[in-house]
Order: structure tokens, then sequence, then C-alpha cells
């Protein structure tokens, strides 16, 4: 199974977004990673789903079948699973992830604690 991490970052008082990806294979060597920065007004949790719908079409473009994503915000993962429903330009970003999530149904979006990550990355690098 392949995890996918990714994030994003807010600098310059949030008019720049940055973010990053990493899409590692089952013994944690990495296959892929990805990053870059953009002109960004949104907020963070829509920044959020930005970074996450590039990491979903990245995945399928590089033909990933099982995929499970990592993240550390709750907000991110309680609004993709949310019934609630709204016509603007967030909730369009919302209504892609869960289609592509859907329609790929070996990708799965898992929460982690960020004390449970950070300790995870430690191991990682320590090995």
């Amino acid at each position: 199974m392949t995890k996918c991490n990714a994030h994003a970052t807010m600098f310059d008082n949030n008019i720049i977004m940055g973010y990053d990806m990493c899409f590692r294979n089952s013994v944690g060597q990495i296959m892929l990673s990805k990053s870059s920065f953009l002109i960004s007004t949104a907020t963070v949790l829509e920044d959020e789903f930005i970074v996450l719908l590039e990491s979903i079409k990245t995945a399928i473009s590089y033909r990933v079948h099982i995929l499970l994503f990592e993240t550390d915000c709750k907000s991110l993962v309680d609004t993709l699973t949310s019934s609630i429903v709204s016509i603007d330009e967030f909730d369009n970003l919302v209504f892609q992830c869960r289609s592509l999530l859907s329609s790929n149904p070996n990708y799965v979006m898992l929460y982690l604690l960020k004390e449970y990550m950070t300790c995870h990355m430690c191991d990682d690098i320590a090995n």
C-alpha cells in the first residue's frame, strides 16, 4: 500500500500557500515527492483541500491503485465525511475531492494526531 502525506502552510500574512506531498511505498521508501507554492487568499482549510485535490490527481496520474492519505487536519476529514452541501468555490473543492475519492475506492483518508505523525516521522529518520 502506498501512503501519501500532504500539507499546506501559509506565509507572508496568508497570501502565499506553500505545500508538499510525499508518496511512500509499503516499506517507507519515497516514491514521489513534490512541493511548490501558490498565491492564495483562501483559508487554511481551503488550502488543505487544494493540496488534497492535487495529491489525488497526482496519484491518479501516476497510476497508484491503493493509497492511504494520512492527514493531521481533522477539519479536512470532518468536512469530507459531512453531508452538508452548499454552492460556493470551497464546496466545489470538497465535491471534487469526494468525487475522486469515491471513484477510486482503494483511496482512503486517515486522520492521525500530530503527535503520532511526528513520532512516525522520527522513526523513519532514525531507520
